[in-house]
């Protein structure tokens, strides 16, 4: 009996002290688990915000991002940077629901970085408390209108005071391509470049018009919206500029006020059938007046 019983209680020994070894083995792994994710999060967190500051040695390829955001247009809390380029991080997340490829070398992203770049975008959403979408960021879409239709009504009114009815309506059915042209063409006349810098006004409209392009293409084929119901930030910014250059035209007081009036007020009529400037020598009478007004309300 005696050997039974020490059998026994070796064997109950034994099973706890396996028992003891096996907690100890399952603590420990733990603990080293924890440890190892407590380390992968550090790391992790380490690589994201990198990503997310802007440094003063930073070189970047880009000018702006492939919607037309300059660098200090992008707040701080949605910057991201890679490869030597900058984006604002919603964009780029709208960009990864279609495409997996780099919106500029066209390199298919690693599975890391769009990980990366979804995470730290949940975070935004769900952390930030100022957060806006950009469709949000863009609300201010209506006071946009409103400026627009402000300027364009003080630039008509001024030629309507010194030239009679002038061509709005014509005018207001321009789409974006067809204000270039007509910017383009008035700069073709001598009473205009006596008054403007025509090197910048076309350099600084075609880079307006180039970047609104961008705005329309992300808009379209990214968040697949109707763009052109709304005016969004560069689109705006492009209208703004024309119409301010118009208005430096037809305020500007000297004898040759009204000649240019009537210069801007013809050349829409003729843009909308594609005929390039007219003759700085024509006469402006009443008749020539009446005939664009009857043109005019005929479209």
């Amino acid at each position: 009996m005696k050997g039974i019983e020490k059998k026994t209680l070796i064997k109950t020994k034994r099973r706890n002290n396996e028992k003891k070894l096996i907690t100890f083995i399952k603590l420990y792994s733990s603990i080293k688990i924890q440890t190892a994710f407590r380390e992968y999060r550090a790391k992790i967190k380490l690589l994201d915000k990198e990503c997310q500051t802007f440094s003063i040695t930073d070189k970047f390829i880009n000018d702006i991002t492939f919607i037309g955001k300059k660098l200090d247009e992008i707040k701080k809390d949605y910057f991201y940077k890679h490869s030597n380029y900058f984006f604002d991080i919603r964009e780029l997340v709208e960009h990864i629901k279609q495409s997996f490829k780099h919106p500029y070398t066209n390199i298919i992203f690693t599975k890391f970085r769009i990980v990366q770049i979804l995470r730290i975008h949940y975070n935004l959403v769900n952390n930030f408390s100022n957060y806006k979408s950009l469709d949000e960021e863009n609300s201010e879409n209506l006071s946009y209108q409103n400026i627009i239709s402000s300027l364009k009504t003080d630039l008509f009114l001024k030629i309507d005071s010194l030239i009679g009815v002038s061509n709005i309506n014509i005018f207001n059915n321009f789409d974006e391509l067809d204000m270039f042209h007509y910017v383009e063409n008035l700069m073709s006349y001598s009473l205009i470049q006596n008054i403007i810098d025509v090197d910048n006004i076309y350099n600084k409209t075609n880079n307006l018009y180039n970047v609104f392009l961008k705005e329309q293409t992300f808009y379209e084929s990214m968040i697949n919206i109707n763009y052109l119901d709304k005016i969004y930030k560069h689109r705006f910014r492009y209208h703004y500029n024309i119409l301010n250059f118009l208005l430096q035209i037809v305020n500007h007081n000297d004898d040759n006020q009204t000649t240019r009036c009537h210069i801007l007020n013809e050349q829409i009529i003729r843009n909308l059938f594609n005929l390039n400037s007219v003759n700085e020598n024509d006469s402006y009478d009443d008749e020539t007046e009446n005939d664009i007004n009857i043109i005019d309300h005929s479209s």
